[in-house]
């Protein structure tokens, strides 16, 4: 299994979007080593580094870009370390990697890091890419970490449910309630994760009319046209609190819908 070393800031962490991509990673047989797990107390930061590029067993390098890291000036000073220390000790081969959640401005990403691999979550075959590049094996592990992120908000007298994919794209993205919760919510919208304040909807909304799933339930929601990804988030409000809800990539069907019990 090859062994890969994962640069992040900390803040991209508190919603568990790196427990993900390393979920993902390993799944795909790369084993991650992470500062939180690897780095040890009271030992000096570099000489840690400079341990676990110098590795033979370590078979790349990566960071995970978000103008978090890259404004954090550890995580800065971790990318110039890695870059010399590899061009120095393991040669212009060794794989360095950027792992990219949303697109970014070309301008504010090290140059050194630009030019060689680099990957986005939207893309589906993002671990597979990775796994490659370091010439690992494809294995499958138990998820921990679900591929979406759910929250439940409160806005004024409002619930607001949030539901946003760790990778990959929703589009159309769905979204059902019980048929007795449909007349209390209001049309779903699309922006930013963690802003559950109402934005009107900015794209097609298709009404899906009742729907009987498979243990009896009737459901009816929305088809959304707009793209929900790892940075736009998919909110539903409504002005009681749901008992159940369910999402999907897609026109929803009893097989592909993600069902939750709120109660």
């Amino acid at each position: 299994m090859p062994n890969l070393w994962l640069t992040y800031a900390w803040k991209d962490n508190e919603n568990q979007d790196v427990d993900f991509v390393v979920q993902r990673l390993e799944g795909r047989g790369v084993s991650v080593r992470l500062d939180r797990t690897q780095l040890l107390a009271g030992k000096r930061l570099w000489d840690q580094i400079a341990g676990g590029i110098e590795n033979p067993h370590l078979d790349g390098w990566a960071i995970l870009v978000t103008e978090n890291s890259l404004r954090s000036e550890p995580c800065l000073e971790e990318i110039a370390y890695a870059l010399d220390r590899a061009l120095r000790t393991r040669g212009s081969n060794f794989p360095l990697i950027g792992i990219f959640p949303a697109p970014m401005d070309r301008s504010i990403i090290p140059s050194a890091l630009a030019t060689r691999l680099y990957v986005t979550l939207k893309d589906r075959d993002w671990p597979t890419r990775i796994g490659d590049s370091l010439g690992g094996a494809s294995t499958q592990r138990t998820p921990a970490v679900e591929p979406y992120e759910f929250k439940v908000h409160r806005d004024g007298d409002a619930w607001v449910y949030e539901m946003r994919p760790r990778d990959g794209v929703w589009h159309p993205a769905s979204v059902v309630v019980l048929e007795d919760d449909y007349s209390s919510c209001s049309m779903p919208y699309v922006t930013a994760p963690g802003r559950p304040s109402y934005k009107p909807p900015m794209w097609s909304i298709t009404d899906i009319q009742t729907t009987a799933a498979p243990d009896g339930s009737r459901w009816r929601g929305w088809s959304v046209e707009d793209q929900v990804d790892n940075t736009k988030s998919l909110y539903l409000r409504s002005k009681t609190q749901l008992k159940r809800i369910g999402f999907s990539s897609g026109l929803p069907s009893p097989n592909a819908i993600r069902i939750l019990d709120l109660r």
